[in-house]
């Protein structure tokens, strides 16, 4: 083992333990490299053990979003949203409210055969719903 801390790496150039750089973290004692933070999360500092997501319910633009910076934004109605992502809601599932981390499934007599939608329709006499 290299004797680096959780945010630093060994830096075989400098033949030392380095700091991650912004945007890039170590989780772990001894690492030789530091990993670049994951789509929908971030870090604006050096020498850190993890990446920041935004709250449950938002995302970072992925047209801003930087892996040192996070455009926050409110997840809108269609979609879930968690550890920094937005999804679109499943078939069989909407979501009518923004800043939401879930998505609902459509209740009985009801269906939803598209994704991202933010209601569900309800079965017609001559239609069967599958649940």
């Amino acid at each position: 083992m290299n004797g680096c801390l959780k945010g630093t790496y060994y830096s075989t150039n400098s033949k030392k333990c380095e700091d991650c750089v912004a945007g890039s973290f170590s989780d772990k004692d001894g690492a030789t490299a530091c990993r670049k933070c994951a789509d929908g999360t971030y870090q604006n500092l050096r020498g850190k053990s993890s990446c920041i997501a935004p709250k449950d319910g938002s995302y970072c633009d992925p047209v801003k979003s930087t892996a040192t910076y996070c455009d926050v934004k409110v997840c809108p109605p269609g979609t879930s949203c968690t550890k920094g992502i937005k999804t679109p809601c499943g078939v069989g599932k909407y979501q009518d409210l923004q800043g939401q981390s879930t998505c609902k499934i459509c209740g009985t007599g009801t269906f939803q055969s598209v994704t991202g939608q933010t209601s569900c329709t309800k079965c017609s006499v001559v239609s069967i719903c599958l649940e």
